[in-house]
């Protein structure tokens, strides 16, 4: 029962939300029809005008990419849109 408890479960569940987090939000972003480059720009925009924020969503896509990849991996396209 001490497994169940542990901090490790808990960043495994945390990584498996933010993954599939990911995945159903990203093909909410295919159907705004903006250019890629709007993500792009976002992502500097965010960098510049919002450090902390930055840092933050980087270390989060860090922890869960592996995770993130392996379910981009399930889908027969290997994209998640």
């Amino acid at each position: 029962m001490e497994f169940l408890n542990s901090p490790e479960l808990k960043d495994c569940l945390k990584y498996e939300t933010l993954a599939r987090d990911y995945i159903e939000q990203s093909r909410e972003l295919n159907r705004d029809n903006l250019h890629p480059e709007f993500h792009t720009f976002v992502t500097t925009w965010v960098r510049s005008n919002a450090p902390e924020i930055y840092t933050d969503l980087k270390t989060k896509f860090s922890s869960a990419e592996g995770e993130i990849f392996a379910r981009m991996q399930q889908s027969p396209t290997g994209s998640p849109f």
